[in-house]
């Protein structure tokens, strides 16, 4: 049976897989096919971190760092 992890957990590893896709970024240099109507699509990135929506506009270090 695997461990529930607790939601600063959770939080942590999204953070995690945010700034893993942050550095995937810089090196890929396609920062462009990230953008719509000015600011970074929110849904592709939760898409690509493979965590919902939801996690990028509640978790406060992910939120900080988009702003």
């Amino acid at each position: 049976m695997t461990k529930k992890m607790s939601g600063r957990e959770l939080g942590a590893t999204n953070l995690h897989r945010f700034q893993i896709w942050i550095e995937e970024r810089k090196t890929a240099n396609d920062w462009q096919g990230y953008i719509r109507q000015g600011k970074l699509n929110r849904s592709e990135i939760a898409k690509d971190c493979a965590f919902a929506l939801a996690v990028v506009r509640q978790n406060p270090a992910i939120k900080s760092a988009l702003e």
